[in-house]
């Protein structure tokens, strides 16, 4: 029996990269400008600012003190006096529409701008 081995051609390569580079299109063309971070506080607005501005706001939650980082287009609690620490451990976020709770200290963090609908329904 005689074995036939496949061999990949300069040409087989092509449609492999454009697959690549259609699955890595989303992560670049997602980030739009105008997006901003806003921080609420026990239904009291503390803080808006842009996504793109890099900057740290601290302030009393009600549970103690909050730290909050935007940087390089992320945003994320680098400090808190909460007991678990759930909305430090939650990382960074940059997308319109995602947040950061922390439950006891009644904060909200999230980012506004245009979101896409990623499904619909009727």
């Amino acid at each position: 029996m005689v074995s036939k081995r496949l061999k990949l051609r300069v040409w087989d390569g092509i449609p492999i990269a454009i697959g690549i580079i259609i699955a890595w299109a989303p992560l670049f063309l997602l980030t739009g400008d105008g997006e901003k971070v806003g921080i609420v506080c026990a239904g009291e607005i503390i803080a808006e600012t842009p996504l793109s501005r890099d900057t740290t706001i601290a302030f009393e939650s009600c549970v103690g003190p909050i730290r909050i980082e935007v940087s390089d287009g992320y945003v994320s609690v680098v400090e808190a006096s909460c007991p678990h620490k759930i909305c430090v451990k939650t990382g960074k976020i940059s997308r319109p529409g995602s947040a950061i709770i922390c439950a006891p200290g009644r904060v909200a963090v999230f980012i506004e701008g245009e979101t896409e609908n990623d499904a619909i329904t009727r």
